[in-house]
This record gives structure tokens, sequence and C-alpha cells, in this order.
């Protein structure tokens, strides 16, 4: 049983944005912490923990949900 820790909890990096390091924009519509989440689910961890403080918790779990879908799992109609 694999299971993925992304800290967001810590010092933070001071890039000189208003919103927290883990909220960069790596694309368009593709945030750093969704990046994180989606290379624990191809890694194949089974649960995936986001270590988080209580400020920054709503705007992750509205942003992620509550669960994501297993890539390899998931079969692309022919």
């Amino acid at each position: 049983h694999l299971a993925g820790i992304i800290p967001l909890a810590g010092p933070a990096l001071d890039y000189g944005f208003p919103w927290h390091d883990s909220l960069q924009p790596l694309g368009k519509n593709f945030l750093a912490i969704e990046r994180a989440l989606v290379e624990c689910a191809f890694a194949g961890c089974k649960t995936i923990w986001i270590v988080c403080n209580n400020d920054i918790q709503p705007l992750v779990k509205s942003r992620l949900g509550d669960f994501i879908e297993d890539p390899l799992g998931v079969e692309n109609p022919v």
C-alpha cells in the first residue's frame, strides 16, 4: 500500500505573490499542487495526504476535491 504525502505546511519560498507557493500556475488551468497530486496518482499511491495549514485548506479542497481517479485504471474508449 503506497501512500503519497504532499507537504504544503512550512516556511514559504517567498516568490512575492499573494497566494501560496503551491498555487503557482504551471500551465493553463494547471497548478503546482495539481501536478504533485497527479504524480502521486501515476506512481500508484492508494492514499494521498496533503498536509497544509488551516488558512489554505478550504481553497485547496475546493480546487482539488475529495478524490482523484486512478489514471492507470481508466480505460480509453476506442
